[in-house]
């Protein structure tokens, strides 16, 4: 059930933030990152969930896109170090991050014009579209980059300044650009899972034989696949999303053709499919998100035909939906994010036609808080 008695609208009835792409927790505020392809990407924050400020645009001291408007959107969002990183899409430019103690200032420490020896600035930079996820482990932040012409690239810092490759370049092996293959054209899924970091690929979607992988590592350098592409279908090219549950490691895959799935491993090697064909509709072409929120794994679909899907399970094996289809809008076609935050479960929608909502969930009841 969605309900809209707690909505507090910070924009007028159609916004040019179309998503609330990243929600993220950082010194007992939780943070929303839009997608704005107009004037660039916002940032607001809240102390409660439901009123909320800007950092990042029109209102705030920074102003959208973080000074550029090909900043169109906030993609990836970690806290390392107590400071909070911001990653963007920069179409133009190449992704930029970056990185603030208190919240509401910034500095810039990835960007084309941000002097690193390891293609995060200059020319080829500019092909690193997406800070596509962000995960620490062993006491250092990774940075995943989708990059459409070499490969995805995986890079690491320990203090957040200087950055080191370690996916990507002129190296040999599964080190080189997009685990040796540049149809793995972006580092799509991070995780920390029995000891290991675990990446998911993103494969091309146009072509045809190659499907997503997944690899580990145990030290940051030496990696291992961990997968048969596409877990076997090779229609699966994104590793889209990921949680745990019950000791166990699950992923969600974009699937285009015969809708995405869920694969489920214990060991870290061996996968077991657990979902099929989109939950019984193709048009649930992936799995955009999936989180643990008390003992059940929840997961939001993309899908351009009847909107967005919550699915629930306790098991791993048995799903259960737990909302109307888009939140009785079509035009709700996913919700990119599920964040815990003062006892809830958050999640934005992606509207291309309105601005993006923000939802709140107990566990039983979606209730609508504010429209970015």
């Amino acid at each position: 059930m969605l309900i809209s008695s707690l909505l507090v609208p910070l924009a007028s009835a159609v916004s040019d933030n179309k998503d609330a792409c990243t929600l993220i927790e950082f010194k007992d505020h939780l943070y929303a990152g839009t997608l704005n392809f107009k004037n660039g990407c916002e940032l607001f924050r809240s102390a409660d969930g439901l009123h909320w400020e800007q950092v990042v645009g029109e209102n705030a001291s920074t102003p959208n896109g973080f000074g550029l408007w090909s900043n169109s959107g906030i993609w990836s969002a970690e806290v390392f170090h107590d400071e909070l990183y911001i990653g963007t899409i920069n179409f133009f430019r190449g992704c930029e991050v970056f990185k603030s103690s208190d919240g509401k200032n910034f500095t810039k420490v990835i960007g084309y014009d941000v002097p690193q020896s390891n293609g995060l600035s200059g020319l080829l930079h500019h092909f690193n579209f997406y800070a596509w996820y962000m995960e620490v482990y062993n006491d250092s932040l990774y940075l995943g980059t989708f990059d459409w012409l070499f490969g995805g690239r995986l890079y690491s810092t320990r203090d957040g300044t200087t950055w080191e490759r370690v996916i990507g370049g002129k190296n040999n092996g599964n080190l080189s650009y997009g685990f040796g293959s540049r149809v793995n054209f972006g580092i799509r899924t991070l995780y920390q899972f029995h000891g290991c970091l675990f990446a998911g690929s993103a494969t091309n979607p146009l072509r045809r034989f190659y499907g997503c992988e997944m690899w580990k590592t145990v030290d940051g350098y030496n990696w291992t696949k961990t997968n048969e592409d596409g877990f076997g279908d090779l229609q699966n090219k994104y590793a889209w999303s990921v949680a745990e549950l019950n000791d166990c490691l699950y992923i969600g895959t974009f699937n285009w053709m015969r809708g995405c799935q869920v694969w489920e491993t214990c060991d870290g090697q061996n996968w077991t499919k657990v979902v099929t064909k989109g939950f019984g509709d193709r048009n649930n072409w992936g799995i955009r998100k999936m989180i643990n929120y008390n003992g059940a794994i929840y997961a939001t679909t993309e899908n351009i035909k009847t909107g967005v899907e919550v699915w629930k399970t306790t098991d791993g094996q048995n799903w259960t939906q737990i909302n109307e289809d888009g939140f009785g809008d079509s035009f709700n076609i996913t919700a990119r994010q599920l964040t815990l935050y003062n006892g809830y479960v958050y999640t934005g929608l992606w509207n291309p036609f309105e601005g993006s909502t923000i939802l709140r969930f107990d566990g039983s009841e979606w209730v609508s808080v504010a429209r970015l």
